[in-house]
């Protein structure tokens, strides 16, 4: 079980299979309209409801899966020719509708979502709840990761208020690695500067839901870390790219790629004295590799022809004593 940290973990269980079992029985008792949330990644998802089919007897199950954004999920389950044969109705992909809204940010609640718009899909949602009820005669449980769940509770207060429950599932270690490998890039920083505006904030989104889990090894923590500084980077978003590296190096203090990588944000903001504390740091951790790359790199254009700067790439630098400790 991951830890709630939201105002509604009151709902909650505190053991994954006792919320599993009420889970179960909940659906298995619902009968006409009801609203359930599961706060879940994609793959535990598919797992999720892999297990509900095989251990909720007699009753109809489907999976609605969105692969792009919608403006109405009443119209979408009303098309179905389906529905009125359906007991329960798993939507997935309804996050789709609602990252365009987001600009994410490093920090709490009020970085998931601008406090001055409504996602269609939430307005609809707040005005068509009586329709739900009247039309359909399911239970509809609604698959979404945390920043979506936060931003029903905030924006689409009387359709969320309807919920006959809500559940949130951890990952276990396999699942963690698929959707580590899912959420992260490889390759140059070329290749993360062109990916569009909206893939980038469903990776920092991704990657965010990802360092929640309580299973995480202290690299997987670390190459999680590094990933997010550098979309958070791309969107020129330093502050929060610092942050990121700033934790990575907090678990691995050695972590060459997040001195640099500060460094090179700290340079983008043509912030010479901090770009300068921490190039060295790099050069000092892997100077053949970051030397040369310094030299070159764009990152510290706006610094280039500071005398200072000029010095410290003519040759490895002398820095301070840094605690190196072995991950």
């Amino acid at each position: 079980m991951t830890q709630h940290l939201t105002d509604w973990d009151q709902d909650l269980a505190t053991d994954p299979e006792e919320d599993y079992q009420a889970l179960v029985r909940a659906l298995q008792w619902t009968q006409g309209f009801g609203l359930f949330f599961i706060r879940c990644s994609p793959a535990g998802g598919d797992r999720l409801i892999e297990r509900v089919m095989r251990d909720v007897s007699g009753k109809k199950i489907e999976h609605l899966v969105l692969t792009e954004k919608i403006d109405t999920l009443y119209d979408r389950l009303d098309q179905r020719p389906d529905i009125d044969d359906i007991d329960v109705l798993f939507t997935s992909g309804l996050e789709k509708s609602i990252v365009d809204y987001i600009k994410p940010g490093y920090g709490g609640a009020g970085d998931y979502y601008k406090l001055d718009t409504v996602p269609s899909i939430l307005g609809h949602l707040n005005l068509q709840r009586e329709r739900f009820r009247d039309r359909f005669n399911c239970c509809l449980v609604c698959l979404l990761p945390l920043f979506a769940i936060k931003y029903f509770i905030h924006r689409a207060p009387d359709f969320f208020d309807w919920r006959s429950g809500i559940w949130e599932f951890a990952l276990d270690r396999d699942l963690i690695l698929q959707e580590s490998a899912c959420a992260q890039m490889y390759g140059k920083s070329e290749a993360f500067r062109a990916i569009s505006a909206q893939e980038r904030t469903e990776r920092i989104l991704s990657i965010k839901e990802l360092l929640k889990e309580e299973h995480l090894t202290a690299k997987e923590k670390v190459n999680l870390l590094y990933q997010l500084g550098i979309h958070f980077s791309c969107d020129h978003n330093f502050v929060a790219a610092i942050a990121s590296y700033d934790q990575a190096i907090e678990i691995k203090p050695d972590y060459h790629q997040a001195w640099y990588n500060r460094a090179c944000a700290y340079g983008l903001q043509e912030n010479l004295e901090l770009a300068l504390e921490n190039l060295p740091q790099a050069l000092a951790l892997s100077s053949e590799k970051y030397l040369e790359l310094a030299k070159t790199d764009s990152d510290f254009d706006l610094i280039r022809a500071e005398p200072q700067f000029k010095v410290l790439i003519q040759g490895k630098p002398q820095c301070g004593d840094l605690p190196l400790v072995p991950l």
